[in-house]
């Protein structure tokens, strides 16, 4: 009842309805983000001043264009992103050591979330998904080794948030043969982007600032991430041949 009441509301704003157009917006966004942050401003005001509308308009864009809103999917998907977003406020104040905690276990209950809504019912051959394990596999031996003397307490933490991120690129590898291809595509490259988010996050909070972050390269891959996860969802289960029905709507 609440989220009919909601998504009435929401559905009178038209200019979450168009692909175009609140693309244009969203990116936008990023780029005040990121200009915000390269200038002489104080790192938590300009985090404070534009960070918080990343996943707000997301989530407010993914509710108008749904198409089944009474599911257990449409409600993982809502779940997961006010995870994500309870996991950003939190680590705008990342200098505090209860609001950092807090940030990395909203973040990995937005990762489980993701798992339950990507995980799917078709069979598939074990041997098609060892190419993929092993990357995942040395990809968590490499980063592990090379943070782990910086790691202390938070070893296994981080060793259980980057195996839970296997376990969301996993699932979201299978879809494949569950969905269409332009919605698997766009939530796999979506989850790779997030890879890149979450390595050179960790690595700039337990071993070093790195050149790149000053590109801001975590909410850069991060937005990203969330973006293409998103519109992937909103197209699953179309036929992969039609293109948008209209240039401006989903």
């Amino acid at each position: 009842m609440i989220l009919k009441s909601i998504h009435k509301t929401l559905s009178k704003l038209s200019f979450f309805k168009g692909i175009k157009l609140f693309s244009v917006f969203y990116f936008t966004l990023l780029l005040i983000h990121i200009l915000l942050k390269n200038l002489n401003l104080d790192p938590f005001v300009a985090s404070l001043i534009s960070k918080p509308w990343f996943l707000l308009f997301l989530i407010v864009f993914y509710i108008i264009n749904a198409e089944f809103k009474n599911t257990r999917d449409f409600r993982l998907m809502l779940l997961a992103l006010f995870a994500f977003w309870l996991g950003d406020m939190a680590l705008i104040f990342v200098e505090n050591k209860l609001f950092f905690n807090l940030g990395i276990l909203f973040f990995i209950i937005g990762k489980l979330i993701y798992s339950m809504r990507f995980a799917n019912t078709k069979d598939f051959r074990l041997i098609k998904i060892i190419p993929f394990m092993l990357l995942c596999f040395f990809y968590m031996i490499f980063l592990m080794n090379f943070l782990h003397l910086s790691l202390g307490d938070y070893f296994f933490p981080v060793l259980f948030y980057l195996f839970l991120s296997m376990i969301v690129g996993l699932f979201a590898f299978l879809r494949q043969y569950e969905v269409d291809r332009r919605s698997f595509l766009l939530v796999f490259i979506g989850v790779l982007c997030s890879f890149v988010s979450d390595s050179v996050s960790i690595i700039q909070a337990f071993y070093n600032q790195l050149f790149i972050t000053k590109f801001n390269v975590v909410m850069i891959f991060y937005s990203l991430s969330q973006y293409l996860i998103v519109l992937g969802i909103l197209f699953e289960k179309k036929n992969m041949d039609n293109d948008f029905k209209n240039d401006n709507t989903i």
